[in-house]
């Protein structure tokens, strides 16, 4: 097993992120900082430029006075004021429209970016999930797999990835900003700088702990929401029979609004500092325009520098609540992003294991020695001490009482269990992950339970093969082989005939039936295993598929286990499994 321990810190997770980016993303991201850093200085430009313009409609002889005259006489606007007023205007207007272009060129690539790494993410999850050893799927709930695919990564990338990137394009667009004011204003700047820091500093400590709690709500709740889906959708029939509809519902509403209702919460808290801020803004505005009509000069030298704190501050305030809205969001998805983290750090240690897989040839025997298993958090030991040998182009049978370890001992030989002690062999070669992938593609098997997905019959018999890939010849073959080949031809759709979801037009003999054909579809493999792979069918049909593989796959070993004495009538050898204490192999030649 696997695992992978975080510190929920979320600076510390942000960089753990990072570290998991690609390169070609990295390169993405500079570009769009580059991006970024033109946005800002527009934002300059643009403030900037309603000086000018207001000046040139309040005092154009200010400008005509240290405007330079090359410039005047090259616009023909020498002692025009209504050309000049016209210039500026047309220079603001100009200057507005390019920074509104880049700060839309910029949320842009930021929203392409951030989903491009939500598809990078969630592949790599995916891939990690389909990749992860058997047992973990044994031990790990499946619900939180999928809601790490299907939710998680959404929350990270909306609520942990756009409000980075945003706070790296508000922080450098907020420094111009702040210098700009400062340099025109500095009593202004020191004020609205002490004031919005301090405002949301104290915020910040105040919901600082509401936002913790509710990032732990969301992430345990998106896990049980889709834990309940998945078993009430399993169960619908037990549920629709015993009327548990309403036990079910409310189980699920609990869950569903104790999510929202964070939600909620966080979204509230991410927004309602700046209508507070709008409004003391307003007022103070007012109450500076006021104090300055008090003086001498009266309201006509102000009205520029009242201009520019009134487009800075509208400015300013946006980028401001940004920064904070960008922070509360990401604090409220810390735990989520811890989540999506563990996740993608376990791919990474997988797939360090990918690397050079080793052939391991099979010619004469698989040994197992002294095999013993027991499941991570159990003390109890499956099987103990089983040592066994099965001679290549045998048929081997399994039999046992119920709970004696049938299915894990088949497991384990087929490499989807590692042994906690002992070791399997391949002739001379031990089972382990560096050969496990070769000897996995010698093997074909038929499980208790056949899972078929939502396709053609054709597409369930070649499972995993593209479509237009598939050999419709030895498609049938294999069918005719498991004694299906007649039902299907009376689908009216035949072999592309769509088994429905969990194979709900198809009995559970046709089920098995097309289990079989499906590994026998695998022409080239070497061993077959059989877990009760007939025991939905009447004796006959199941004598009759037996007889078959054992005719058409002669030289194939077959190991299988089965509660009917009858279908074991072919095998060589039986395993019989004791369950005293301590499980035993008794080995036995079939009569």
């Amino acid at each position: 097993m696997i695992e992978v321990k975080i510190d929920r810190n979320l600076l510390r997770l942000i960089r753990v992120l990072w570290g998991l980016v690609s390169a070609s993303r990295k390169r993405q991201l500079f570009t769009l900082s580059l991006v970024m850093g033109a946005s800002s200085i527009f934002e300059v430009i643009s403030i900037g430029a309603v000086i000018p313009f207001l000046l040139a409609l309040t005092d154009p002889d200010y400008i005509f006075r240290y405007l330079p005259s090359a410039l005047l006489e090259a616009f023909d606007i020498s002692s025009n004021k209504k050309s000049l007023a016209m210039l500026m205007a047309l220079v603001f207007c100009i200057s507005i429209a390019l920074s509104g272009i880049l700060r839309m060129a910029v949320v842009w690539a930021i929203n392409k970016i951030s989903y491009g790494l939500a598809a990078d993410f969630g592949i790599k999850i995916y891939q990690n999930v389909l990749e992860m050893p058997y047992a973990y799927h044994l031990e790990e709930n499946s619900s939180k797999l999928i809601s790490g695919v299907s939710l998680k990564v959404d929350i990270v990338i909306n609520q942990i990835i756009i409000p980075a990137l945003l706070i790296a394009s508000s922080a450098s667009t907020l420094l111009v900003v702040l210098s700009t004011t400062a340099f025109y204003s500095p009593i202004t700047f020191l004020i609205l700088v002490t004031s919005a820091a301090t405002f949301y500093f104290l915020i910040s400590i105040l919901v600082k702990n509401i936002l913790y709690f509710n990032s732990i709500l969301i992430s345990k709740n998106s896990n049980q929401k889709i834990k309940i889906l998945q078993e009430s959708l399993g169960g619908i029939r037990d549920i629709i029979i015993g009327s548990y509809q309403t036990i079910y519902i409310k189980i699920f509403s609990k869950s569903d609004m104790a999510m929202r209702s964070a939600q909620a919460s966080n979204q509230f808290i991410s927004t309602f500092p700046r209508t507070i801020l709008e409004v003391v803004g307003t007022i103070f505005i007012v109450a500076t325009a006021y104090v300055i009509n008090l003086n001498d000069s009266g309201m006509v030298g102000a009205i520029p520098i009242l201009g520019m704190i009134a487009l800075g501050a509208q400015r300013l305030l946006p980028i401001v609540q940004q920064l904070y809205n960008s922070w509360s969001v990401s604090a409220g998805a810390k735990e989520t992003l811890g989540d999506v983290i563990t996740l993608l750090e376990k791919s990474s240690v997988v797939l360090t294991h990918k690397q050079n897989y080793k052939n391991v040839p099979f010619h004469n025997k698989i040994i197992l020695e002294n095999i013993a298993f027991k499941y991570r958090n159990s003390e109890k030991f499956i099987l103990k001490g089983a040592s066994l040998e099965i001679i290549k182009g045998s048929k081997v049978g399994i039999i046992g009482a119920t709970g004696t370890g049938k299915s894990t001992l088949m497991d384990l030989m087929m490499g989807l269990l590692n042994p906690t002690e002992g070791s399997i062999f391949i002739d001379n070669t031990p089972l382990s992950g560096d050969n496990m992938k070769d000897w996995q593609s010698k093997i074909t098997h038929v499980p208790q339970n056949i899972y078929m997905s939502d396709q053609s019959i054709l597409e369930n018999i070649a499972f995993g093969i593209d479509k237009e890939n598939i050999d419709y010849s030895k498609a049938r073959e294999a069918a005719k082989i498991a004694c299906i080949v007649d039902a299907i031809d009376g689908f009216e759709g035949g072999f592309n005939t769509i088994v429905g979801e969990r194979a709900s037009r198809l009995s559970g003999g046709q089920k098995q039936r097309i289990g079989i054909a499906r590994a026998l579809y695998k022409g080239d493999a070497e061993i077959l295993f059989l877990d009760e792979a007939t025991s939905a069918l009447d004796l006959e049909t199941e004598l009759k598929i037996i007889d078959n593989i054992y005719r058409h796959r002669d030289n194939m070993t077959i190991v299988m286990i089965s509660h009917r004495k009858e279908s074991l009538k072919y095998c060589n050898y039986l395993v019989k499994l004791l369950d005293k204490g301590v499980v035993k192999l008794e080995v036995k030649r079939n009569e």
